[in-house]
């Protein structure tokens, strides 16, 4: 089956993952929980970040920084609330 990547955010985007970061995401004991991003949200996301920051950056990297301006609730809970001097590290490209 074709996969195409539909999205604004395509930059970033792989129409296939390979088998060992796969097998580490799976095996690797991590808590992985996906999120689905809009291009609304990540387009959103490059215009809050760019208020904030004063730099503007492509959608790709909004869809990084989009569950933490959109789904901060989310984001917290699998943190495991946040208060305990966990960090949360985005690589804005």
């Amino acid at each position: 089956a074709e996969i195409a990547i539909t999205s604004l955010a395509k930059s970033l985007g792989a129409d296939k993952i390979g088998i060992e970061i796969l097998a580490e995401c799976l095996d690797g004991g991590y808590d992985i929980e996906p999120i689905v991003i809009t291009d609304e949200e990540a387009v959103g996301a490059c215009l809050k970040f760019a208020l904030d920051h004063g730099m503007l950056v492509e959608p790709a990297c909004g869809a990084s920084m989009a569950p933490l301006y959109y789904h901060g609730d989310r984001v917290r809970k699998l943190c495991g609330g946040g208060g305990d001097g966990r960090c949360i590290v985005v690589e804005v490209c």
